[in-house]
């Protein structure tokens, strides 16, 4: 007999043996020592044998007829106990839990569309079932709003049944627990598909889809939810939106298509594996509350995957992150921390990039190089505004703008990697103040690291190597650029291998620190300081560059001490147009071009330097030039150890001049030298 031939009155006898089990049910507590009494009858058969019609028999239907499940019902709890399903639910949550329901649940209810079933209605079954009922949904689509405030379990029949309200939210707990499985929700247009005001809900393998509104809204310090290989997609608003204390669990599911796949407003995130898709946003974190990601993977268009701001606290562990061309994989704004802990961020390659498809990297390169609108030059990281994020072992590549931007904020950065960006790896403004230990970045297509308007920093124990490797200019890009107010500071770090120059330090009010650096192997100058800059330089070495070991002009200064510059294609330091620096106890050996060029009314200082087998002069002074050399010491050079062109003047004090190959001192007509205790020279 089916549901659609009973009778009202038998309907409604139906109905008033449901009610009655269900209050006996939850009023009867129960005796962990009795023996489990054998599965009951599912309600219906007793009613539908009373209202048979006559001639017809109705076969019994037990719990072998239930369509088999992977997981065992809520109706094999035994002793006060939890059925498999529900210990899998609160095992979630189990140092919260204060013990089990005070009663044990044995109903299982089918619900069919074609009559087959115990219930024609979805919503009526669920409204009329007792607590721990677990529901068999039939295949197709089932109508009607959902309001849940008590333990059940829906489960697909058979197939994937569908969901869904012709408006306000498909299903709204307030209790629970609740357990869904193998479903479909569709949302109703403006409207979410699930609302959870407070309750334990646990999905398996369910798709939320939704309209014009939200996916999921999850609200409320009673809220515990998870999501096991369950989907979200097609929200244009919010996938799922978790806000005020409620806690969320994703485990391998998956939240695509969506206007911002994860807000977290208050809330409590906690996702494993999984994936979160094409959306505008993939994870909004903001204010209170706290996010934590383990596994999953992240590839969004239109906007950030992650977005920080507004105090938010967020730990992300071997998280993939891919974003397309130019736009930040990660923003970190508004004062936010987070913790990113072994994760990739990696700008698309120009091949998936429907903006630049068919076009090689270099070509995407030059073009953006050649016209491209400013905003592509964001972050693929960027922090901004007082964030404070740190990043550990962590690789952020393949930048079609800027790998890593910093503006007015901080953060940490250890042990991580920072490669091939179309522009520079290291950008950094406004005040940014980061900190990098153990880092390297490498393989920029112009500067390795950009600081300027009174960016600070510091890098500690770092490899910048390869970067600038689209120059054609050997010193149009640098491994590290510091200007316009930047005080950063290097200690003990590596700058080798670039394709332009090493450093370049220029701007007036432009100072930063160089401590015990190797500058090597670059493809122009060693160091650069220019316009006003006033580095200050202490240990280290400016050697094997391709141009000048160290280059000082237009008012340049500073201050080198214990640097060794050797074995530099050209001039091992050349001063010119006004500059000032002062040297106190450098070398300047082996170097090609010669050893000392002073030039343009400069007027720097050397003191108790050695110049010492340079292939060129050791002095050489020029155009103006007024050098002061004290206790130092010239020797060895194949060139003369002092050379002087008027007008210049060069002051030696007590400083020792002998074995330089073609002489030791000569001035031309109308230049001085001035030796007051120097030894050596004719």
């Amino acid at each position: 007999m089916s549901c659609r031939a009973l009778l009202p009155a038998a309907r409604a006898a139906r109905a008033a043996l449901l009610l009655a089990w269900a209050t006996a049910a939850c009023t009867l507590p129960v005796d962990p020592a009795a023996p489990e009494a054998p599965r009951a009858a599912r309600s219906t058969d007793r009613v539908a044998s009373d209202a048979q019609a006559p001639g017809q028999s109705t076969p019994d239907r037990t719990a072998a007829d239930a369509p088999a499940s992977d997981a065992p019902g809520l109706a094999e709890a035994a002793g006060g106990g939890l059925d498999d399903a529900w210990t899998g639910l609160h095992g979630l949550w189990a140092d919260e839990l204060t013990g089990a329901p005070p009663f044990v649940p044995r109903l299982e209810v089918l619900v069919a569309l074609d009559g087959s079933g115990d219930f024609c209605s979805l919503a009526e079954a669920v409204a009329v079932v007792p607590a721990g009922t677990r529901v068999l949904v039939g295949a197709g689509t089932h109508e009607g709003n959902l309001r849940i405030d008590k333990p059940l379990l829906l489960e697909a029949a058979a197939g994937r049944p569908t969901l869904q309200a012709r408006d306000g939210p498909v299903c709204f707990v307030d209790g629970g627990p609740l357990l869904l499985r193998n479903l479909i929700v569709r949302a109703a247009p403006g409207a979410a598909a699930l609302v959870v005001a407070s309750g334990d809900v646990d999905t398996d393998r369910c798709l939320f889809a939704g309209s014009d509104g939200d996916g999921l809204q999850l609200s409320g310090s009673a809220t515990r939810v998870r999501l096991l290989q369950s989907s979200v997609t097609a929200a244009p608003c919010l996938g799922i939106d978790l806000r005020d204390g409620a806690r969320l669990r994703l485990q391998d599911s998956e939240i695509s298509r969506c206007g911002t796949a994860l807000s977290v407003s208050g809330g409590v995130l906690d996702a494993r594996g999984g994936r979160i898709a094409t959306n505008r946003i993939g994870l909004l974190a903001s204010g209170p509350g706290s996010s934590e990601l383990h596994g999953t993977w992240f590839w969004s268009h239109g906007s950030s995957a992650v977005r920080l701001a507004a105090g938010a606290q967020a730990t992300l562990r071997e998280v993939r992150i891919r974003s397309p061309g130019g736009l930040p994989g990660v923003l970190v704004t508004g004062g936010a921390q987070g913790l990113f802990e072994g994760c990739t961020i990696t700008g698309t390659p120009a091949e998936d990039d429907h903006h630049t498809e068919g076009m090689t990297r270099d070509h995407v390169a030059t073009e953006l190089r050649d016209g491209t609108d400013h905003h592509i030059l964001t972050g693929l990281v960027t922090i901004e505004d007082g964030a404070h994020p740190t990043f550990r072992d962590c690789r952020i590549e393949s930048a079609l703008g800027h790998g890593l931007l910093l503006r007015r904020a901080g953060g940490s950065f250890e042990r991580t990697t920072i490669a091939a960006s179309v522009f520079y790896n290291v950008f950094m403004e406004d005040g940014a103040d980061p900190l990098f230990r153990h880092c390297t970045i490498t393989t920029a297509g112009e500067n390795g690291v950009f600081a300027w308007l009174d960016a600070a920093g510091l890098f500690e124990d770092c490899t910048l190597q390869a970067n600038g490797a689209y120059t054609e200019d050997r010193n149009r890009w640098a491994q590290l650029v510091l200007c316009e107010g930047a005080r950063t500071r290097l200690l003990r770090c590596s700058i080798v291998d670039g394709g332009g120059a090493g450093v370049v330090v220029s701007g007036f009010g432009t100072t930063g620190e160089l401590r015990d650096c190797e500058v090597a192997r670059n493809g122009g100058v060693g160091l650069t300081i220019a316009a006003g800059a006033a580095p200050r330089v202490h240990g280290g070495s400016l050697s094997s560059n391709a141009d000048n070991g160290l280059w000082v002009t237009r008012d340049g200064g500073g201050r080198l001490h214990d640097v060794t510059c050797s074995d530099n294609r050209r001039l091992g330091v050349r001063i010119d147009v006004q500059s000032h620096p002062r040297l106190e106890r450098c070398r300047i050996e082996r170097n090609r071009g010669g050893g000392l060029l002073v030039r343009r009314d400069s007027q720097p200082q050397f003191v108790e330097c050695v110049v010492n087998a340079n292939e060129g002069h050791g002095l050489q002074v020029d155009f103006d030039g007024r050098p002061t050399l004290e206790r130092c010491t010239l020797a060895g050079n194949q060139g003369l150890g002092v050379f002087v062109a008027a007008p210049g003047e060069a002051r030696l004090v007590e400083c020792a001049i002998e074995g330089n190959v073609a002489g030791d001192v000569e001035a031309e007509e109308g230049a001085s030298v001035f030796r007051g205790g120097s030894t050596g020279g004719r």
